[in-house]
């Protein structure tokens, strides 16, 4: 009994040190992780599915119903010139919340003066079978008679147009049409968790440079390299990364 209760206060001791110690010497973590969360706008309202109801620069009165994409490539430019890269793909899907979800980790802290990332794959990224084959993936095939590889976007919906409300299917694909977006903006990075809202204004597709009108047979874009390339040079200011 003696030995019972003496080892029991050798137990109840070393535990005791064991919290004295981990409380007095905590284990700081040495790297940042960051969390994007992507909200999608029509110019200054939250997108809802399914509602014909935005107008775009065109003058065409449209709805979304699907928008599905990858980003890959994702880096972080440090104000000294350093710059934090990422090998994640991540497929994205609007009406997903979790796929518009994603997360950077072991990332040096410090001051970062710019975010840049492709929405869509690299030339080494994009070929057919690459990715692992899981449905998210698989659905996003690119044909291989017309090139192979992925779907980079997939933006669909339907839009008026005199009486008729015809759909429309803005795809991208083939590595010369990957968007490349580089945003301007000052992100500290301490030694926690952190969010940064990503938000895509999806009037911008429709915009800048070009004015791209769903009417006219330019409602389907996946064969046509012209459309694609429009598409393409509208995309690089769809994202931002607003103050809160």
């Amino acid at each position: 009994m003696k030995n019972k209760f003496l080892t029991i206060a050798i137990i109840t001791f070393a535990s005791i040190v064991t919290i004295w110690s981990c409380s007095k010497h905590p284990v700081m973590p040495s790297h940042s992780s960051l969390y994007l969360n992507i909200k999608y706008l029509i110019d200054d309202a939250l997108l809802e599915l399914d509602t014909i109801k935005y107008t775009n620069e065109a003058g065409n009165t449209y709805s979304v119903s699907k928008l599905e994409y990858f980003i890959s490539n994702i880096s972080l430019k440090k104000s000294d010139g350093s710059v934090y890269k990422s090998k994640k793909i991540q497929y994205v899907n609007a009406a997903k919340e979790k796929s518009n979800q994603i997360y950077l980790d072991s990332i040096s802290p410090g001051t970062y003066t710019e975010l840049s990332f492709i929405i869509g794959l690299s030339a080494e990224q994009n070929v057919s079978n690459s990715l692992p084959s899981i449905p998210e993936n698989n659905n996003m095939y690119w044909p291989d008679h017309m090139g192979g590889g992925y779907h980079f976007m997939k933006f669909e919906g339907h839009f008026n147009d005199t009486t008729a409300t015809p759909g429309y299917a803005i795809h991208l694909g083939k590595t010369a049409y990957a968007v490349k977006i580089k945003i301007a903006k000052q992100i500290k990075l301490t030694l926690r968790n952190q969010k940064q809202t990503l938000s895509m204004n999806l009037n911008e597709w429709f915009k800048n440079p070009n004015v791209f009108d769903l009417t006219g047979g330019n409602n389907y874009t996946m064969s046509n390299d012209s459309l694609m390339n429009v598409i393409s040079k509208n995309g690089v200011d769809v994202f931002t990364l607003p103050d809160k």
